[in-house]
């Protein structure tokens, strides 16, 4: 948790920081998946860089100081693998409550904002549709999120443990986001009567407060409700920590040994993890929402294999069509690259043979085009079949050098 605070970006700095890793040479398309579970670098990259100590640079940035933990807990996946990898993820194969729901919504986000700054280009954009695509099937064929699993349900499971009668709670939800919304509308439907509100855009929580019979606060009183809550719930996007150990000591006391439940769901952390200590305080985090690391009963464990098939099937799908195009972006530049030399050994012809301009140099143009033709028929049908193998990258990338085409972009 420690180590994804200091590598997550909010959304409001989002954009700066695609433009900031798009100014690289090396990158042609960026998007950032940047949620409490993760920092995700999806780019497009020029082929024959070291892209990985690129990628992995520019994630970094000047976050150096985390640099050598972050090391250890990196990953890279090139092609098929990393639509793969996003794939699971926009599932929630990936997430810490398996089939969560907001990684859809954070998904798309990610990707919206990445089109917007105008770093995502055709081979983002399509990746992202067929991740969305990918976990609608999976979810849909296989049903394994038929219970709208998240991490904000989660965190109110806890809550009933702790609390066995939900309907004498007063339970502060600081925050009004996606996670927020969840948390309320599942907190409502276990029977909790009394929810306050508070969140920096007042209306926001209005909007939340009349949808569930909620009350609203303005952001700056939510302090004064402390006192009054059993279970605090904080997921705001805030960098700093918005409750700390001299905000909660006086509550705790005034409790007269009534526990009070506090979830940070936030990344960065909303509450100092110092807090934890206070005798009568329960803190927990993001982390202790992780569910078991394997679905239990052989009927949900069936549905988790049919749904990672299903994905695996649909990464494939996308594999073939980013081999083909970039044997289509090897045949163009290959065809290009012909035409040049013809045109040129055309005109030194015309020259030699001392032929006017007008039929000469057409007749010589009509035979030197056949014979590139002739020539590139059997490279392009080969190029062709080389997009259906799995190692069609390294073979297009010989095929270029071979030709003397450049790197792919």
């Amino acid at each position: 948790l420690g180590l994804r605070e200091c590598l997550s970006v909010s959304q409001e700095d989002l954009p700066g920081t695609l433009q900031e890793i798009a100014v690289h040479p090396c990158v042609q398309e960026a998007l950032l998946l940047s949620t409490c579970n993760r920092t995700e670098l999806y780019a497009v990259v020029e082929a024959g860089e070291e892209w990985p100590v690129v990628l992995s640079r520019l994630l970094l940035r000047d976050r150096q100081a985390a640099a050598e933990e972050a090391g250890a807990a990196l990953y890279c996946h090139a092609g098929e693998a990393a639509a793969c990898h996003l794939f699971r993820v926009a599932a929630g194969l990936d997430s810490m409550v398996l089939g969560e729901v907001e990684i859809v919504h954070q998904v798309k986000q990610a990707a919206r904002i990445a089109a917007e700054v105008g770093t995502a280009g055709t081979v983002l954009v399509r990746l992202t549709e067929k991740a969305l695509a990918a976990s609608k099937r999976a979810r849909t064929e296989a049903g394994y999120d038929e219970s709208g699993l998240s991490v904000a349900s989660r965190a109110v499971a806890v809550c009933k443990q702790m609390f066995p009668d939900l309907s004498r709670l007063t339970v502060l939800v600081v925050g009004a986001g996606e996670t927020a919304q969840l948390a309320v509308h599942c907190l409502i439907s276990k029977g909790v009567r009394r929810v306050l509100i508070a969140n920096r855009t007042l209306e926001k929580a209005q909007r939340l407060a009349e949808l569930t019979g909620g009350e609203a606060l303005p952001f700056s009183q939510f302090p004064r409700y402390l006192g009054e809550a059993d279970v605090i719930i904080c997921c705001t996007s805030s960098p700093r920590h918005l409750l700390t150990v001299s905000d909660l000591r006086p509550i705790v006391g005034e409790r007269e040994g009534r526990p009070l439940l506090v979830v940070d769901l936030a990344v960065p952390r909303n509450v100092d993890p110092a807090a934890g200590t206070l005798p009568g305080l329960r803190l927990l985090n993001i982390d202790n929402m992780q569910g078991p690391a394997e679905p239990t009963g052989a009927q949900r464990q069936e549905k988790i294999r049919l749904a990672t098939s299903l994905v695996e099937e649909e990464a494939r799908e996308f594999g073939q069509w980013l081999r083909a195009r970039a044997a289509a972006s090897t045949i163009r530049d290959l065809q290009q690259h012909l035409e040049q030399l013809r045109a040129e050994i055309a005109a030194e012809m015309t020259a030699a043979l001392g032929g006017s301009a007008n039929g000469c140099r057409e007749i010589v143009d009509r035979f030197t085009r056949r014979l590139t033709r002739s020539f590139l028929r059997q490279p392009i049908c080969n190029l062709k079949q080389l997009a259906e193998d799995e190692e069609a990258d390294l073979h297009l990338q010989i095929a270029r050098r071979l030709f003397g085409l450049g790197a792919d972009r």
